[in-house]
């Protein structure tokens, strides 16, 4: 009851998607009555739902049922927390009549996607448009440029036997710079995307260079902190990092890589995200 709405509208949605999974492979192998069990291992996710539903027997009917409850349940967390004119709303509205037309509550699917379509409609307006590109072009340079930090780490690391020095700035700005808009443009939309990108590339040089300066806290378990000591003090110009500090720097301490992904992952609707969660959330619970 304390979460966030947010946070309840994510977890109903991979609940929701695994139950689809499930259904989906059922009805690949006709399997109606779940005599097979298939994908025992997506069941953990259902335990809102169904008690002790790792081991109980999952027909396709019952989860249909499980659907239509969570799309349900979605819709009202969707309109608490992004509005009822928004785009994730006009989604919500269309995967609830999906899941009621798999029921067979046609008169309900019909007025829903009648809903979703009047909404929509009302949404498809020259502002909104815009807004709509300038938020997909955002999301498309941070998807660019997190592609690009992560290729350019591996590509170093490859070439230094495991390790990244200090040079790694370089090359990362380097090659960033190569994704700025073209400045002999006049259009005012591209100049600005400029100036973010430069400032941002500024940013991040000057947070990996303080990273590799002054952050010598090592994420290597098997180094004791009196070999580390030893070490630093007999070579205090040695900045090197190991692939698995630059991956622990990037994921949990790196601001300018947070933004990036909350860029990315804002562009995406909620529902086709806890799709793509789905196969981490299996290999990595």
């Amino acid at each position: 009851l304390t979460s966030m709405p947010e946070d309840r509208l994510r977890n109903i949605l991979i609940k929701v998607a695994f139950a689809d999974h499930i259904r989906q492979l059922q009805t690949t192998y006709r399997d109606n009555w779940d005599s097979q069990l298939v994908s025992k291992h997506c069941r953990k996710f259902l335990a809102e739902f169904v008690k002790d539903s790792s081991d109980q027997t999952l027909t396709t009917k019952t989860l249909i049922d499980i659907i239509v409850d969570g799309r349900a349940r979605a819709i009202a967390l969707v309109r608490l927390y992004f509005g009822d004119d928004s785009v994730e709303m006009g989604k919500s509205l269309l995967d609830y009549a999906n899941a009621c037309a798999l029921q067979g509550s046609w008169n309900i699917a019909e007025e829903r996607i009648r809903t979703a379509s009047d909404r929509l409609n009302l949404r498809c307006g020259e502002k909104y448009n815009e807004q709509i590109n300038k938020t997909r072009k955002r999301a498309i340079f941070a998807a660019q440029v997190v592609r690009v930090i992560y290729s350019v780490l591996r590509d170093h690391a490859a070439r230094n036997f495991g390790k990244i020095r200090q040079s790694f700035i370089a090359e990362l700005v380097a090659v960033l710079g190569q994704l700025l808009p073209d400045t002999t443009s006049t259009d005012t939309t591209s100049q600005s995307d400029d100036t973010q990108g430069v400032d941002y590339i500024t940013r991040l040089a000057a947070s990996l260079h303080k990273f590799f300066v002054y952050d010598r806290i090592t994420v290597d378990s098997e180094i004791s902190a009196n070999n580390l000591n030893q070490n630093n003090n007999n070579d205090k110009s040695n900045t090197d990092k190991s692939w698995a500090m630059m991956l622990n720097y990037f994921r949990y301490k790196c601001d300018e890589m947070k933004g990036l992904v909350d860029e990315v992952e804002g562009a995406i609707l909620p529902h086709n995200r806890a799709i793509l969660d789905m196969p981490f959330l299996i290999c990595d619970p």
